[in-house]
């Protein structure tokens, strides 16, 4: 009885182990991919050849005074030499010209979105003065970087077979020096000077949106957008209704256009550096390759960043209308999850991002509402109707609906809110978006 025990134990045993290969093989060559991440993959590896990374290498040295544009593109040169040669071990070039800018901290950054900023400045302008005095250089970098023209990375990822040390990132904090600067223009009497740069801030926001291949330019591109907006209208509704605006605010304030609001050259930078871990990954142990299937966790992934190529995709954003981001798979055995039965590691890899995605979609939406609302303030301030009438009378093109926003007066002191659901409901922690219609007491 025992015997037969054990050797009914043996079969049953081996009959697993052939029942689990034979999923394991069908999971692996058999099971099809699905069209979606075949089309997702074609669209982020349609990269567009780099330029001069002309704009990068002026993020690079953002902070030093000194090299001119032929210099910091050798210094940029020499520090991806040294980078492709040791990447574990490389440090960045110390052997730039000129001692570095420490940007200012507190008013007006980038955490607060510029919200307060003008106050604070106005409660202490000497403080100030004093921390962005020997900036000017700076000031004057950050708006060269509206002239740029491209800012993607000249770094490949390094070590390993495919690279596990990732490229390195300019410091983007000195992109926001300017901003209290400009706000205390204003409050010492050159408002014209002040709306000249913050105009230029926006732009140069603009230009790392379109720009840039890493979601760290294109995210920090939005949030120099916003911050700069939003300053730009605090400082408007303390200026008379029909101020004219210098002439590069004519162009900055324009609505973002699809290519600025696109995620799609961040999305494939990121996608190629995800990519590049991924395979370091399956290459450190042979028997990962029984676990992690590169090429099929490269698909899984497509979806979640190929979304921002999608020509689909920028219509409805256009438009106003929903977007549905591709969404996780579920606990039953669909057909990406059988996928999975070979590929157990790279799901878990592949599905980690996408949870961040629909956020990284509002910040560049943030942005495009920011200029909606300066452009409505503008406009509403010199209406001789009550704001709510005037508000029902709001020209088509500035009631664009970028990610489904729309604009209301809000109570008490009038400030032109936006209303946005998506944010709300999921707590977003950057806050409401709103201009004031009229100025504080305290600026007067």
């Amino acid at each position: 009885m025992l015997r037969n025990m054990l050797k009914a134990t043996r079969w049953l045993v081996l009959g697993g182990l052939v029942l689990a290969l034979m999923l394991w093989g069908a999971s692996r060559w058999l099971w099809p991919v699905p069209e979606a991440e075949t089309q997702a993959l074609r669209r982020l590896q349609a990269v567009p050849a780099a330029d001069t990374h002309d704009g990068f290498a002026l993020l690079w040295t953002l902070s030093h005074d000194g090299p001119d544009a032929g210099e910091r593109q050798a210094i940029l040169a020499r520090d991806v030499r040294a980078f492709a040669a040791s990447p574990a071990k490389w440090q960045a070039s110390a052997g730039r010209a000129g001692a570095p800018v420490q940007a200012s901290s507190g008013a007006c950054q980038g955490k607060d979105r510029g919200r307060g900023c003008l106050a604070a400045v106005r409660a202490d302008p000497q403080a100030v003065a004093a921390a962005h005095a020997g900036h000017d250089g700076l000031h004057a970098r950050v708006a060269q970087v509206a002239q740029a023209h491209d800012f993607s990375s000249p770094f490949a990822s390094g070590e390993g077979p495919q690279g596990d040390v990732l490229p390195p990132l300019p410091a983007l904090r000195g992109l926001f020096d300017p901003v209290p600067a400009h706000a205390l223009a204003h409050v010492r009497g050159d408002s014209a000077q002040a709306l000249a740069g913050l105009c230029s801030g926006i732009a140069s926001g603009r230009r790392l949106m379109l720009g840039g291949d890493t979601l760290a330019t294109a995210l920090v591109g939005a949030a120099l957008v916003e911050v700069n907006a939003r300053v730009l209208a605090d400082v408007l509704v303390e200026l008379p209704a029909g101020v004219a605006v210098p002439p590069g605010c004519t162009t900055a304030l324009q609505p973002l256009h699809d290519d600025e609001r696109s995620l799609c050259r961040a999305m494939q930078g990121e996608f190629a550096m995800g990519s590049a871990v991924i395979a370091h990954s399956a290459a450190q142990q042979p028997w990962n390759a029984l676990l992690l299937d590169v090429e099929r966790t490269r698909l899984r992934m497509a979806p979640h960043y190929g979304w921002a190529c999608d020509p689909a995709v920028a219509a409805a954003r256009r438009e106003g209308r929903p977007v549905g981001l591709p969404t996780l798979p579920g606990d039953g055995w669909g057909d990406k999850d059988f996928s999975c039965v070979a590929n157990p590691i790279g799901c878990v890899l592949a599905d980690v991002a996408a949870p961040a995605m629909q956020r990284y979609l509002q910040r560049t939406d943030r942005a495009a509402a920011m200029l909606q609302l300066v452009n409505a303030q503008r406009w509403l301030r010199q209406q001789p109707a009550p704001m709510e009438a005037a508000l029902e009378r709001l020209p088509a093109a500035l009631q664009g609906t970028p990610g489904r926003l729309s604009l209301q007066v809000g109570q008490g002191q009038p400030h032109l809110h936006v209303a946005e659901e998506a944010a709300a409901s999921q707590g977003d922690p950057l806050g409401p978006l709103a201009v004031p219609l009229q100025a504080p007491p305290a600026a007067y």
